[in-house]
């Protein structure tokens, strides 16, 4: 990270994060093409899946940080997703809001590990950002208006809080 910043932007984080124009989309991009350790992509049956999970973690981190002011402030929040990692599902799957498959929940119980980019773990962390999508429309239904990224940061910060039924599941990986 500090090489490609120090070689393309003289070593200051704030020309990476203003070169972008004030768009996640295209902030998001560069973090992840220029900056190799966030390059969060998996392939499902011959697809590509952009995850870009901590990529994503940075933009609305950069954009809490300055309370969509001056360096945070961005355009296309809309753009992010939740951040699929582990808790989000766990806690998801506590709520009754992602149920999964009994082999799947099977492993879970008995903590046996979910080799990172297999079609288990791609699919329990796809599943869990079409949930947050779902639920951020029934929340606009009650006129409730959030980014899918806050809903993330309440369930995330929930399930830190609670006892849940099941342990989260356990894949051993550098994206979350």
């Amino acid at each position: 990270v500090s090489r490609a910043l120090l070689k393309k932007y003289q070593g200051d984080s704030m020309k990476f994060v203003l070169s972008a124009h004030h768009q996640a989309k295209i902030l998001i991009s560069k973090i992840f093409r220029e900056l190799p350790f966030f390059n969060d992509i998996s392939y499902y049956k011959n697809y590509k899946v952009y995850f870009l999970k901590r990529a994503q973690i940075l933009v609305s981190d950069i954009f809490a940080a300055f309370n969509g002011q001056g360096l945070g402030d961005f355009r296309d929040l809309d753009y992010l997703t939740a951040f699929a990692d582990y808790k989000l599902p766990q806690i998801l799957n506590h709520f009754g809001i992602l149920e999964y498959a009994q082999d799947l929940k099977r492993k879970i119980i008995n903590k046996i590990i979910i080799p990172p980019g297999s079609e288990e773990e791609i699919e329990i962390r796809s599943a869990s950002i079409w949930a947050i999508e779902y639920l951020k429309e029934a929340l606009k239904k009650e006129g409730k208006d959030f980014y899918s990224f806050q809903i993330d940061w309440i369930l995330w910060s929930k399930s830190q809080k609670i006892k849940m039924k099941f342990p989260h599941h356990l894949t051993k990986t550098i994206f979350y």
